[in-house]
């Protein structure tokens, strides 16, 4: 019988996140036990503390991952955005899917309003580059100057209502009377989608 192959720790590392990024879209952070997570992978509880530090250090990587990720699949969309109409709308619908469908919003709150020390996330800055990129191609596609606040403030609403989207979307469709309606939940995105791009293509206020 051949032995098997012991992991280094570089693949250890990535096993126990690829582990827990799958368990966490089951269960959410309040349902991750690392005592679990450590039977299913039959690794001890003192190995994933080893790579992580804690539940919460083990959250933070895997939500660090998939916010890097959608950095940089929306970085690449913006450079290559065009002026036609509705161009923006497919990137919007992505940080829709990644945030609030795939459940990494409710992580980033989970964090937000936990002790965790989060200088790590937040000292990247990606709606910065975000924004500025953003800025950049409005101007090109417009041909006029702008106020680079506003297209801050622009994408700062956008961040609000998918982080929204990811903790209440299904109330506040209830409240609003639309939880029954099989197309809200996109019909809503869609126009959200349509009201930001207008403004940006159009003058500051």
């Amino acid at each position: 019988m051949a032995r098997r192959r012991r992991l280094s720790g570089e693949e250890a590392r990535a096993r126990i996140l690829e582990a827990a990024t799958e368990r966490l879209g089951q269960v959410g952070p309040a349902g991750l036990k690392l005592a679990t997570l450590a039977k299913e992978l039959g690794v001890s509880h003192q190995a994933i503390l080893h790579h992580f530090g804690s539940r919460d250090g083990l959250v933070a990587e895997v939500l660090r991952r998939a916010l890097d990720d959608l950095q940089a699949e929306l970085a690449g969309g913006l450079m290559v955005l065009d002026d036609h109409e509705g161009a923006g709308s497919p990137m919007i619908d992505r940080a829709y899917e990644v945030m609030a469908d795939q459940g990494y919003g409710k992580l980033l709150a989970h964090l937000a309003l936990s002790e965790h020390d989060n200088r790590e996330l937040d000292r990247r800055r990606p709606l910065q580059m975000l924004a500025h990129m953003a800025h950049l191609v409005r101007e090109r596609n417009t041909g006029q100057p702008h106020d680079p606040r506003d297209t801050t403030f622009t994408l700062m609403l956008l961040t609000y209502s998918v982080l929204g989207a990811a903790v209440f979307e299904d109330s506040v469709l209830v409240a609003a009377g639309l939880g029954e309606d099989p197309t809200a939940r996109a019909d809503y995105r869609a126009w959200l989608a349509s009201l930001v791009t207008k403004h940006l293509e159009g003058s500051d206020p």
